[in-house]
């Protein structure tokens, strides 16, 4: 891995040795003859460059700020120091032929949730992940979906949750029939939300040892992006100790957004747009949708449309900073390759681009209130940088 101040480069098109290219030949050789019902003990010889080798779907920040977690189609989470820009832990999860182990979908679940009442039935259930220290300590676990399964059954909607101190694969959530395509946990940690290629979105109660509570339906095609929110609008001044309702908002391929209630288990809201849904932010003010084409919708937390932004690129990726003012928007590459910073505070106007990367960009997210962190491009690149200037950190 190249090592410069203030981003991190992934090697894809480095100069392979001799013997680069012999495992390369065996891994290939070796996924290309295990059959789909091989067992998942069966080894699958695989290349590591020393950073991601395929599409980066995720990132997420560590409340620390010191470390950011990547997922990718590579089938591996890495972790990375952002002041060195290395690689300081990962996750090899569930490998297979074919997609089989794919990551579409990280959740970092806050160590609050779990405090006073640690779920007593949670026990490793493989010990042979490695070892990943230096995790900031509101930070326990990390909730992990995509292509993750057996096929024996044909269903690929586990849910794996690890240890973010040992790297232990700690529990399975099954329910989900199909691939899961994002996670969100509420700011309180109380709960982890999934939405899946079953065209379902369920709610799973950390607390109460990850225990399904309910399953939502009403898309007609894969769900691709979940949150899970309290509204301000939920404070009633007469019940001062009531922070309100659980509200969970949800886009899928059917060019829908709804907006569901969890205390009442049913929708409240919905709007459907003209191309198909893929990526979700949410901030304490606004939501914001994008899918096919090259709109990004503002919509309040009741899902009331305020407004329409136009941009030069596919928005593909949004990221709220955490203060909410600044959104953050990845990129497609067509026609060229920005990610896009807009100012909530005047009007959604555009107020940087960044155009680093060459290629697909959509695991977007902020490191805090002023920078950025972006991956993707056909090196699989991680960049930071200014959200006002531009500039890589």
């Amino acid at each position: 891995m190249l090592k410069k101040k203030g981003f991190i480069r992934q090697y894809m098109y480095r100069t392979l040795s001799i013997l680069s290219f012999l495992l390369l030949f065996l891994f290939i050789t070796s996924s290309q003859a295990i059959p789909e019902s091989a067992p998942a003990e069966t080894p699958i010889l695989k290349l590591d460059t020393g950073g991601h080798m395929a599409k980066i779907w995720k990132i997420t920040v560590m409340v620390d700020g010191r470390r950011i977690i990547s997922a990718s189609d590579d089938k591996t989470i890495r972790i990375w120091d952002t002041e060195t820009g290395q690689e300081t832990a990962k996750i090899l999860g569930q490998i297979g032929g074919g997609p089989e182990g794919m990551i579409y979908a990280i959740a970092l679940i806050p160590d609050k949730s779990i405090r006073g009442h640690v779920p007593d039935k949670l026990a490793p259930e493989s010990s042979n992940q490695g070892n990943i220290q230096g995790q900031a300590p509101d930070e326990r676990w990390l909730a992990v979906g995509g292509f993750l399964g057996n096929d024996v059954n044909k269903e690929w909607g586990n849910i794996r949750i690890y240890d973010l101190k040992t790297g232990a694969l700690i529990k399975v959530l099954k329910s989900h029939k199909d691939i899961i395509n994002d996670l969100s946990v509420s700011s309180d940690g109380r709960y982890l939300v999934s939405g899946s290629a079953d065209m379902t979105v369920k709610v799973w109660d950390i607390a109460d040892n990850f225990s399904l509570v309910h399953t939502f339906k009403g898309h007609t095609n894969a769900v691709y992006a979940v949150r899970i929110f309290k509204s301000r609008g939920d404070y009633n001044p007469l019940t001062p100790f009531d922070k309100g309702d659980y509200k969970i908002v949800s886009v899928g391929l059917d060019n829908k957004a709804i907006l569901w209630s969890l205390g009442d288990k049913r929708g409240l809201n919905s709007y459907t747009h003209s191309n198909k849904l893929k990526y979700l932010a949410v901030s304490e003010g606004y939501i914001a949708v994008s899918g096919f084409g090259n709109k990004i919708n503002i919509f309040d937390l009741n899902l009331k449309h305020i407004k329409e932004i136009e941009s030069e690129t596919k928005p593909d990726g949004l990221s709220f900073s955490p203060d909410g003012r600044l959104l953050l928007t990845g990129t497609e590459g067509n026609p060229n390759h920005n990610c896009n910073i807009y100012d909530s505070q005047g009007g959604f106007g555009k107020i940087t681009s960044f155009n680093k990367h060459d290629n697909l960009t959509m695991a977007v997210t902020f490191l805090n209130n002023r920078f950025a962190v972006t991956g993707g491009g056909n090196n699989m690149d991680i960049y930071i940088w200014d959200a006002y200037t531009g500039e890589v950190k």
